[in-house]
């Protein structure tokens, strides 16, 4: 099965680095709904639109206005599930100053590279339990995706922690790159990644972030 991760589009608390990440959340700004608009275009341009039989998004109202044109599109109603929305906050909700974004980064990187069990100050969820929730969704997508056509493509529209955190652990090691280097390389807004493989053979990262990354001839 092929797994095409997309963040969502821009929004105000992207321009004010604030840690966004409660619902229902910051809308899209004017980037972000001409952003959302341009996904179907990229993915058509691509070959891509046509071969995604199931939209899948996070409940956040970002994620689920980026996805409306996809679901526009395509005649598909996404299905939206709680597991996909972002790394939570807690104490540091909607938090700008250099000390709380230096904790999150500190915090969520560690996830990354595998010691998930630190929890940021408040957030009723370590590493663990997070990848755990979004684990639980890639594992209902591939039982829908597999039972209609195993070597379907399914796309999920999510955030960018919590899809950098999931690839890193999930998929860099048997591609070549590193979880570490995910850590590193954060997603653009409405940029597209992919994996392809199951829950139960493991997943090959296929590219990362518009092409930033792909995998060696």
């Amino acid at each position: 099965m092929r797994l095409l991760l997309v963040r969502h589009g821009h929004t105000s608390s992207n321009t004010l680095s604030a840690l966004d990440t409660a619902f229902p959340g910051a809308p899209l700004d004017e980037t972000g709904q001409v952003q959302a608009q341009a996904l179907v275009s990229t993915l058509g341009e691509q070959g891509l639109l046509e071969t995604i039989s199931s939209l899948w998004v996070s409940p956040l109202l970002r994620a689920r206005q980026s996805i409306a044109p996809l679901e526009q599109a395509l005649g598909q109603q996404a299905q939206v599930r709680e597991g996909l929305r972002e790394v939570r906050a807690g104490d540091l909700e909607m938090a700008q100053d250099p000390a709380a974004i230096g904790c999150w980064t500190d915090t969520t990187r560690s996830w990354m590279v595998g010691r998930t069990r630190c929890r940021l100050p408040g957030s009723p969820e370590d590493g663990a339990q997070t990848l755990a929730r979004f684990d639980a969704v890639v594992e209902e997508i591939w039982q829908k995706t597999a039972a209609q056509d195993p070597g379907g493509t399914a796309l999920l529209l999510a955030h960018g922690t919590v899809l950098r955190l999931w690839t890193a652990q999930r998929a860099a090691a048997a591609t070549g790159a590193t979880s570490a280097w995910i850590a590193e390389h954060p997603m653009g807004n409405t940029a597209l990644s992919g994996v392809e493989g199951s829950p139960q053979e493991g997943w090959f990262l296929a590219g990362w972030n518009d092409g930033e990354w792909v995998p060696r001839p």
